[in-house]
């Protein structure tokens, strides 16, 4: 059977789109920044928000080319986290003093 089960509450994206872009936004610093400062969330056992999928259509995208959205694709798939996370910072048009903020956030 190709039954497969998952454990506890949670929410499952079939992106229309590159998948790895959405992923990699979903992870970024800037997201996740957002996500505590909107809804006032903690982090849950093991590092993750508890989010609904309602909360995920809320989420700004920036606009994007197809050309950056490729390239943070690529860095996804070769797990350079921190240079997605600067990219995220760029198409965001965040300050340095912002960056500084969402950095020093846990």
């Amino acid at each position: 059977s190709n039954t497969k089960y998952l454990g506890g509450k949670v929410n499952v994206i079939r992106p229309k789109g590159n998948a790895q872009y959405i992923a990699s936004l979903l992870n970024s610093k800037v997201v996740n920044f957002w996500f505590r400062q909107r809804f006032g969330m903690t982090h849950m056992q093991g590092g993750a928000l508890p989010i609904n999928a309602a909360d995920l259509k809320k989420i700004p995208v920036p606009a994007s080319t197809e050309e950056e959205r490729r390239i943070i694709s690529a860095l996804y798939d070769e797990q350079k986290y921190e240079e997605i996370d600067n990219r995220f910072f760029e198409l965001y048009r965040l300050s340095s003093e912002e960056i500084d903020i969402i950095k020093n956030t846990d």
